[in-house]
């Protein structure tokens, strides 16, 4: 009896033996693997680490070179397109002053008829900016414009300005609706009599191109700048003994504002309204532009430097600020983002 207790007891002591020997192993076991999945796991998040620093540091270092390209070829170019925006709507407001004064009267002393520099300065002041986009814009199109909104901003409105005189239908239909039917193949006699409705009051886009081509020039470095307004008045001067197409391109532009009054001519004045608008939105951006909020960008009503009424005009007022609301309709649908 006694032997089989101790045998019993040996037995026993041999299975709990196994037992523990067998949780030792097992436990081991687990204890490798859990570390071996650990220290996998370490090195797929060092490598992942490596890797996400490795993209930070060239997101980084591209973006420092991309905004460095971005501000070398364009920030000279927004200076000079700010500049020529600003003179811009200056003749565009002294348009209206003129007009609301009785000098762009046609026939009866206008200054666009009797004063060559009043008239061809008119016409680069309006130009210059659209040229100085096309300059713009031959170097923004390989640029990252996402790493600097603000630029992008400016982009647009000059974008949006330079197509306007090729945007005259457009305009015209915007409420209240014009009557403008230039295409319709009008007589000279009908041209003369209702100029609102049967003169041409826009441009085409190819000619439009060719005209801001007379605008630019190679400087000594053979880079592309704008002409000043002393090398563009002896443009007209050989236009004016010249027949080639260029030139004869400035002798239109010469006739196309010749005749010109906001009530003669009203789709070519929201034409210039619309610019004057954006190009104050540019002056605003770049004046402003650390605490500037998008929706001050551009106006939300009508500026009364746009009136072109004379004091004792008998001409409502209605017939003034329809011009800039009608404009206005039209930037919104367009550039909606910046009239907040």
């Amino acid at each position: 009896m006694w032997i089989l207790e101790g045998e019993g007891k040996a037995a026993f002591s041999v299975v709990a033996a196994s037992v523990s020997l067998l949780a030792s192993c097992v436990t081991a076991t687990v204890a490798y693997l859990y570390t071996r999945k650990t220290n996998r796991e370490l090195e797929e998040l060092k490598d992942r680490l490596q890797t996400a620093g490795k993209e930070r540091d060239a997101r980084r270092d591209y973006e420092y070179e991309a905004r460095k390209r971005i501000y070398e070829e364009c920030e000279p170019l927004l200076f000079q397109a700010t500049e020529a925006a600003v003179k811009a709507k200056d003749r565009i407001t002294g348009l209206a002053r003129t007009a609301s004064q009785g000098r762009l009267t046609p026939g009866e002393g206008s200054w666009l008829e009797i004063d060559s520099y009043y008239l061809r300065s008119t016409v680069y002041y309006l130009l210059a900016p659209m040229a100085v986009f096309r300059l713009l814009r031959a170097r923004m199109t390989w640029l990252d414009l996402s790493l600097e909104p603000s630029i992008g901003i400016h982009y647009s409105l000059l974008k949006e300005a330079a197509g306007m005189f090729t945007r005259d239908f457009e305009l015209a239909s915007c409420e209240p609706r014009l009557a403008y039917d230039p295409h319709s193949e009008p007589t000279e006699q009908q041209i003369l009599a209702v100029p609102e409705t049967y003169r041409w009051q826009g441009w085409a886009h190819g000619d439009l191109e060719r005209s801001l081509d007379l605008l630019i020039r190679e400087d000594g470095k053979g880079r592309l700048q704008l002409i000043t307004y002393g090398e563009f008045d002896k443009h007209f001067r050989k236009a004016d003994k010249s027949g080639k197409d260029d030139q004869v391109l400035l002798k239109e532009w010469e006739q196309f504002f010749r005749p010109f009054h906001p009530a003669r001519l009203p789709v070519l004045w929201r034409v210039l309204v619309a610019q004057a608008i954006l190009y104050q939105g540019l002056e605003n951006l770049h004046r402003s532009e650390a605490e500037l909020r998008l929706k001050t960008i551009l106006p939300e009503g009508p500026d009364p430097l746009f009136d072109w009424r004379a004091p004792a005009s008998a001409t409502p007022e209605g017939a003034a600020l329809s011009t800039q609301n009608a404009v206005l309709i039209y930037l919104r649908s367009r550039l909606p983002a910046l009239f907040g």
